[in-house]
Formats: C-alpha cells, structure tokens, sequence
C-alpha cells in the first residue's frame, strides 16, 4: 500500500489528507439498488496465509481470530505446493509463477458462503475436529462450509467456526500438504445473523 502522508508525533491530520485517504483505499458495500444485503455489508477483510510446515490429512488448523468470519462471501485462491521448498522466500518459489502449473496447483474460489459456521453433523450440532470433517447441509443447525481445493483425492475446506467465528480449514486431501491461501471476504451479509 502506499503511504499518502507522512506523520511525526502531534501532527495535524487535515480532513485533505483524510479525503486522499478515501480515494487512495479500496472500498467494499452492497450495491444502493436491486440488493438484498443490509446496509451493514460494507467494508472486506483479505487474508494472506502461508503455512511453515505440512498440513496434516484429516486435521482442522485455526487460521485467524481477529474477526468474526461469520456469514460472509469469501472469494480467493489457494496455491497447493508440492514442498515446502515452493513458499516464498524459499530456494524453489520461482516455481509458484509456473504457467503450466506442473508443479504448484492453484485453485480459485469465488462467491462462497460461511454462513453461521460448519458442523460435522448437522443432527447433533457435532463440531468440526480431527477426523471429523465439515459439511454443507441443514439440520438442527445449518453448517457451511466451503471448499476451495479440489485435489481429485479430497476437498480442503474453509469455514468459520460457529461458537466464536474464527476462521479454520480442513484438510480433507488424504494427503499433507502445504499451501498458501488468499481470501477476501466481505462484511457481513446480516441475511442470516
């Protein structure tokens, strides 16, 4: 990002640098006509994830606490890495810009929904833990969860947790694997809050 004014200690923060801010920054909201997204759909968060070391088959990983990932669209990508050698600032991270994708397979998400968070059975409310993968289904409880790589062998799931809303996957894969993930998510929809 790039840095619209410089500041030292008890500066004067006029409402120009504040309108520059404004037209510099990205901004995210529901559209003024034709939406049924709440007023409250405004602002996004993005995330940039890189794991240090393999993700384990069949295994939840907590991926941020910061906010409430609860009923929002997601969107993103998640790069599968064939080692760990493959991340940036490693020997092989040449390898991440590969057009032919021989050896990092990326996969896209888009318009995907987390709703109140994922459950591993949608009958008893059974969270999501280790063996116990996320499903996408209604029940007792309405459990989202997305899926933002198919590997032919397994989904990796992204979801939010529905007791705090911090955001986790799950590895589904049959394999470990490492891999680098970015999401956007919008606001909250407040469609189902």
């Amino acid at each position: 990002m790039l840095k619209v004014n410089d500041y030292s200690a008890l500066s004067e923060v006029l409402s120009a640098h504040l309108d520059a801010w404004q037209e510099k920054t990205v901004g995210a909201r529901p559209s003024s006509t034709a939406s049924e997204f709440a007023s409250t759909m405004v602002g996004a968060d993005r995330l940039h994830i890189q794991l240090a070391a393999s993700w384990a088959n069949a295994t939840v990983k907590t991926f941020d606490t910061s906010i409430d990932w609860r009923d929002r669209q997601i969107s993103g990508s998640c790069a599968i890495l064939t080692g760990s050698t493959q991340a940036i600032g490693e020997s092989a991270d040449d390898d991440c810009n590969d057009p032919i994708g021989t050896t990092v397979h990326v996969c896209e998400f888009t318009d995907q929904y987390t709703g109140k968070g994922a459950y591993s059975n949608v009958t008893t409310s059974a969270a999501v833990s280790d063996g116990y993968l996320p499903i996408n289904g209604a029940g007792a409880v309405r459990s989202c969860a997305p899926v933002i790589a198919d590997l032919g062998t397994g989904y990796i799931y992204l979801f939010a947790d529905p007791t705090d809303g911090s955001l986790k996957g799950y590895n589904n894969h049959g394999a470990g694997v490492y891999l680098r993930i970015v999401i956007e998510g919008t606001g909250p929809t407040g469609l189902r809050p």
